[in-house]
């Protein structure tokens, strides 16, 4: 894959408050399922490098330097943002906030999430990754392993399996059906919302801290 074929991708998900949470911070207990789920999922707690042979392919350098993670507090409650919790979101800005120099290919963190606590005991996870390394299938496979590390499993019930070399293709390459996931999609509901069409809205009172969670291969390690 080259540069010109990836980018980062927001992921927006709004919580309502949970009673049986009273007392938890999701931002705290997001973090420990995040760092948990990262021992596993190593490679996007690494860097994208270009390899330097001209064909600018990019690979992931395993460093262990860890992902962005960013905790807010804002003064609002969920049932301002509206009914239907539909893009184009408000205050998309401060929801998930861009470090400067995190939004680059390479060399720069692969995950970047944000936790914001809202007034009404709710939450909003926000998440910004590079297709370069996920697609939607990926994502869901880490989020629910991610959540599944919340609720206390020690391992997630589907492992990532890191084989590169089980989808090299035949020599020569033998095709043998149409593969209609590059095919275009024609737009025919409205759904496809591009992302400059968002609005740029501001939160009210608001507050944020940025760490960066960096893993080890051993879960008693990570810090």
């Amino acid at each position: 894959m080259t540069k010109r074929d990836c980018g980062s991708v927001p992921v927006i998900q709004f919580y309502r408050y949970n009673p049986s949470f009273k007392g938890r911070d999701p931002a705290k207990v997001i973090w420990d399922a995040l760092a948990k789920a990262l021992v596993l999922y190593y490679p996007f707690a690494g860097r994208l490098r270009e390899i330097q042979d001209g064909s600018r392919k990019l690979v992931v350098e395993c460093t262990g330097e860890g992902v962005l993670f960013i905790e807010a507090d804002a003064g609002v409650r969920l049932e301002q943002f509206g009914e239907l919790l539909l893009p184009p979101f408000p205050c998309i800005k401060e929801l998930l906030f861009d470090i400067p120099g995190s939004s680059q290919v390479l060399n720069a963190p692969l995950l970047l999430i944000q936790v914001t606590r809202l007034q009404c005991g709710g939450f909003i996870f926000a998440l910004r990754f590079h297709h370069a390394m996920l697609d939607a299938q990926g994502l869901v496979q880490f989020m629910t392993a991610v959540a599944e590390m919340a609720r206390g499993h020690l391992t997630p019930s589907i492992p990532p399996v890191w084989s590169r070399e089980l989808l090299e293709a035949r020599s020569p390459p033998c095709p043998s059906f149409a593969h209609r996931e590059y095919d275009v999609v024609e737009d025919t509901k409205g759904t496809l919302m591009p992302l400059d069409d968002m609005a740029n809205a501001r939160l009210p009172p608001y507050e944020s801290i940025c760490r960066l969670i960096s893993v080890k291969r051993s879960p008693d390690l990570i810090c």
